[in-house]
This record gives structure tokens, C-alpha cells and sequence, in this order.
């Protein structure tokens, strides 16, 4: 899906590739049977790439939505990387901020 995304660069197939990215970060901290955090931790880095690349506002919520899962993930193992991406989530801009609460909200 990512090779696709690079391929065609249009921003709803980021978009999609950046959800699906997502989906697969909470899965691999979260599924027992898959659990995997340092793979997790890789796809969140290639999402930050993308997002930092394009500057797009669904990337950057979707990286946020990512790194916030993984720092639930991470505070009681490695407390030093929890806090920062905490603060990594924390430098975006407000108004990504903004529609990031407003998308846990629902």
C-alpha cells in the first residue's frame, strides 16, 4: 500500500496508507498473539517521515493517534521513550492538536 502511495503521491492514498498504518501500530501492541513494539515503533517512525514529508493534517493526526497508542505501550517499560513521544505529539502544531482531541472525542 505504501509502495502505491509513493508510486501515484496522491494525498488520499497517503491518507489511507497512513490509517491502515495506524491500525496495524495498535495491533502490534496490542494483540497478545502479534505483539511486536519495536516493529510498531519502526511503522511510526516511517509515519512521522511521510507526515514530516508531505505536511499533511491527516498524516500528522494518524502519526499522533500512533504515538499516543504507543506511549500507553511504553510508560511502564521504558518510561524515557513514553514521555518522549509524548512530547514529540505535544510540539505539533495546535490547530492538529485541536483536531486530534476533537477526533478522540467522538
Amino acid at each position: 500500500m505504501r509502495d502505491v502511495a509513493h508510486k501515484r503521491d496522491e494525498a488520499p492514498l497517503w491518507e489511507a496508507w497512513a490509517e491502515a498504518a495506524f491500525n496495524l501500530a495498535f495491533n502490534l501492541t496490542h494483540d497478545l498473539g502479534s505483539r511486536d513494539p519495536a516493529a510498531a515503533l519502526a511503522l511510526l517512525d516511517d509515519m512521522r517521515d511521510v507526515a514530516h514529508k508531505r505536511d499533511e493534517a491527516p498524516l500528522w493526526e494518524n502519526w499522533a493517534k500512533a504515538a499516543l497508542t504507543l506511549t500507553h505501550d511504553l510508560q511502564s517499560r521504558d518510561p524515557v521513550a513514553a514521555r518522549t513521544l509524548l512530547a514529540e505529539v505535544l510540539a505539533l502544531p495546535p490547530a492538529i492538536r485541536q483536531r486530534l482531541a476533537r477526533a478522540v472525542d467522538k
